[in-house]
């Protein structure tokens, strides 16, 4: 079975508008018109049909938010009894999460002085831990004081 390839938004307003023209001239015929406004009508819809052509989005665009899921974490911890799932996205429990924010939130590497703000340590520190879901969980935190004694270095 064939499947018809998808008619792009593009498409579609053009044969939308090709309607519009047909339907228009049934009801106005144009040998019915004086030539110049002929002229114009014909100029109107070249310049439409341009426009539709030449459109690079013909959709309003609109933001998409990053955010995620991360967002269930902060909610899981408000309810111990939701901390299961607050462990299984962060792979700690949110008291010990706290506390290795408690750690870390003042260190230099968490700081710039760009124009850029830089992501709340917290939400860094969820990243990571979501992403350290591999086998010896120790690795994360070793990595971690590697890299802030590293940073403190400079």
């Amino acid at each position: 079975m064939h499947e018809m390839p998808q008619k792009s938004v593009h498409d579609s307003v053009l044969q939308a508008y090709l309607l519009h023209l047909s339907l228009r001239d049934t009801a106005s015929p144009p040998h019915e018109l004086a030539v110049d406004e002929l002229l114009v009508r014909l100029q109107a819809d070249i310049d439409l049909f341009n426009l539709i052509q030449d459109t690079r989005y013909l959709n309003p665009r609109t933001s998409v938010p990053k955010a995620g899921n991360l967002h269930l974490a902060w909610e899981y911890a408000k309810n111990p009894a939701h901390h299961d799932m607050f462990i299984q996205m962060l792979r700690v429990s949110p008291v010990v999460f706290m506390v290795i924010l408690e750690l870390i939130k003042d260190h230099p590497i968490f700081m710039n002085n760009s124009n850029v703000p830089q992501t709340p340590v917290d939400y860094q520190l969820a990243v990571t831990r979501g992403q350290g879901r591999g086998k010896g969980d120790i690795s994360f935190y070793r990595a971690m004081v590697t890299t802030m004694s590293r940073a403190g270095e400079t």
